[in-house]
């Protein structure tokens, strides 16, 4: 940076002098470092959510979603032969029954984080703008390169993009209900360790909460 010139600067950064690729830099630093502020604030908030609700699973959906991801696995990656998955799983590092486990586990945190969600929603009447949301699919569409919509929502679905559609919409539901919990969340920083975020309750848990 001490050799850079106007002339560099206007070439590799598109500005017109030196000063304006260090503010080009600090802006995009400060941006970076607002990105995670506001990730790790959300990601609290999933957190606090999933300890302090409560939801009725319905009976068959987690059992569903997990059959839909082991036929998604085997289409994938032993090319449609179920014989070949304990191979395969073993190339990796899992059994069947610690893939198996580590599916249930992470489909029923998925699952109740999308009840939890849809009620804060319905209660606080937050709703999905289809013209925004179509927004957001496209931009997920170019920066993924998924190529069209219904291949991003085969990939979320398993190979069913009905089912991928509505998992698209309940993450786009679920960034709106945490811009709203963070509105009125009490957040607080810990002073030793770095972006570590504690949430207290707010009142639009409360229908989910026993």
């Amino acid at each position: 940076m001490d050799t850079m010139d106007d002339e560099f600067a206007l070439e590799q950064f598109g500005v017109d002098s030196v000063d304006g690729v260090y503010k080009q830099v600090r802006q995009y630093l400060e941006s970076s470092a607002e990105s995670t502020h506001k990730n790790d604030i959300y990601s609290a908030l999933e957190d606090y959510l999933l300890e302090n609700c409560t939801v009725d699973m319905p009976a068959d959906y987690r059992s569903d979603v997990i059959e839909a991801i082991r036929a998604n696995f085997i289409d994938r990656y032993c090319s449609g032969d179920e014989s070949q998955m304990e191979t395969v799983l073993s190339s990796y590092g899992y059994t069947e029954e610690s893939i198996e486990q580590e599916w249930s586990d992470s489909v029923e945190s998925s699952i109740r984080l999308e009840l939890i969600v849809k009620a804060i929603a319905e209660k606080e009447d937050i709703q999905i703008d289809d013209t925004e949301f179509e927004d957001y699919v496209s931009t997920i569409v170019s920066s993924g390169g998924f190529g069209d919509a219904d291949t991003l929502y085969s990939n979320y679905g398993y190979g069913d993009s009905v089912y991928g559609k509505n998992q698209i919409r309940v993450i786009y539901l679920a960034g709106l209900v945490l811009d709203k919990l963070a509105e009125t969340a009490e957040v607080t920083e810990n002073a030793v360790e770095e972006t570590t975020e504690s949430v207290e309750s707010t009142e639009s848990t409360d229908s989910t909460e026993e």
